[in-house]
């Protein structure tokens, strides 16, 4: 017995020997071992494919930075190019206009000189030294002086208002851009009756009155004042609702004081509303190109 197991453990020390020390761990420092490599190479795959991942990310931003700037390049000489063309289209407007002139200096006539005052070409916007001095023109001033007054007004007010829009196309994204734009565009259709009647001085005289006021009031920044006017104007200031004097049989005891100037203006037809409306929105212009004070602001 003591020979066969000293023959058996030279057989283990030779074996041991040979195939090395991992023949005799265990499983679970096996397992443990194949764990690790495991993980090691999970977390080599994980590293070369964020870094791929950078790589892609870096080129997408390379070409939109390129295609960026290829954009802005483009922009640019469109515009220098539509530019000089607008340029050179003046000039030779006003060539022509000089050249004219000078062949025919007293070539226009009677028919022309009408014309251009029909177009307002002519009519320039009154300025009052005071407020007060400016109040007394609501009683004093003409129907004729009324209406020139409010055509010079609305015209320098849409020439501001146009100037915001241009001003708007870099500060906002291009959808808001063309709201901002078509709502110009959509009060500009909306004045062209209004403007035609202060032309022809055939504005009804208690709306003139009105929205003369208003004109006055924004020229001296008294928004607040303006406000109550198109109030006044828009839905009337009579003790009944508006424009109803008759709804029964009896006639009321106030009724005689309901005048026409107390009566709503605004509804009475389509066309008076759209350009009264757009009377309102060119206060808003004012207020926002010519700022007052809070107290005089409407907020």
């Amino acid at each position: 017995m003591d020979f066969l197991k000293g023959e058996i453990s030279k057989l283990k020390t030779k074996t041991a020997a040979s195939t090395g020390s991992n023949s005799w761990k265990n499983r679970s420092e096996r397992e443990r071992e194949r764990q690790e490599q495991y993980d090691r190479e999970q977390k080599e795959i994980e590293r070369k494919r964020i870094e791929k991942q950078a790589q892609k990310f870096e080129a997408i931003n390379e070409y939109e930075k390129t295609y960026l700037e290829t954009a802005e390049k483009r922009k640019e000489l469109v515009e220098t190019a539509q530019r000089k063309k607008e340029e050179e289209e003046e000039k030779k407007k006003l060539e022509a206009e000089m050249d004219s002139h000078e062949g025919n200096p007293d070539e226009e006539t009677a028919e022309t000189s009408k014309k251009s005052q029909a177009d307002g070409a002519d009519i320039t916007l009154t300025h009052f030294d005071t407020l007060k001095e400016a109040e007394k023109s609501f009683k004093t001033y003409s129907l004729s002086q009324k209406s020139k007054h409010c055509y010079a007004w609305a015209k320098s007010m849409m020439h501001e208002w146009k100037t915001e829009v241009k001003l708007q196309e870099d500060q906002v994204d291009q959808h808001e851009y063309q709201k901002i734009k078509q709502r110009y565009k959509q009060a500009q259709t909306h004045m062209k009756p209004l403007l035609q009647l202060l032309i022809t001085e055939n504005m009804n005289s208690a709306i003139l009155d009105s929205i003369y006021a208003i004109a006055v009031y924004c020229q001296f920044r008294e928004y607040l004042e303006a406000h109550s006017k198109y109030l006044e104007l828009a839905i009337g200031n009579a003790p009944w609702p508006m424009g109803v004097t008759m709804v029964g049989i009896h006639e009321r005891s106030g009724r005689s004081k309901i005048y026409s100037s107390q009566v709503a203006h605004i509804l009475n037809d389509e066309s008076q509303r759209k350009y009264l409306q757009c009377w309102k929105r060119l206060m808003s212009v004012s207020q926002s190109r010519f700022p007052a004070a809070p107290s005089k602001s409407v907020a």
